[in-house]
């Protein structure tokens, strides 16, 4: 899948917690993610307005969406999203 193709497809199916995701989806929605916060984070510092919320906010949903159906491709549940949460002890 092309770069173009991923991020359409990564947007027009944000809410669709069902299907699968392949790899080169996955990286290049990620990738388009971090093309967004990159000059939203420089808009943040000259206006000093929070930009970069917004644009959080608006790729956050499409962002799990992808995320969800990268798992489902790799034959996990979704819930498995929720593993990043659980600490795993103090890191010193």
């Amino acid at each position: 899948m092309r770069f173009k193709q991923a991020v359409v497809h990564g947007l027009t199916k944000a809410v669709d917690w069902k299907g699968r995701a392949s790899r080169s989806e996955y990286w290049w929605f990620l990738l388009f993610c971090v093309l967004c916060y990159i000059p939203s984070i420089d808009l943040t510092v000259q206006l000093d307005s929070p930009v970069v919320a917004f644009v959080w906010l608006a790729l956050i949903v499409p962002t799990l969406g992808v995320f969800v159906r990268r798992l489902h491709d790799r034959n996990r549940s979704g819930w498995w999203w929720f593993l990043g949460f659980v600490p795993f002890g103090p890191l010193c």
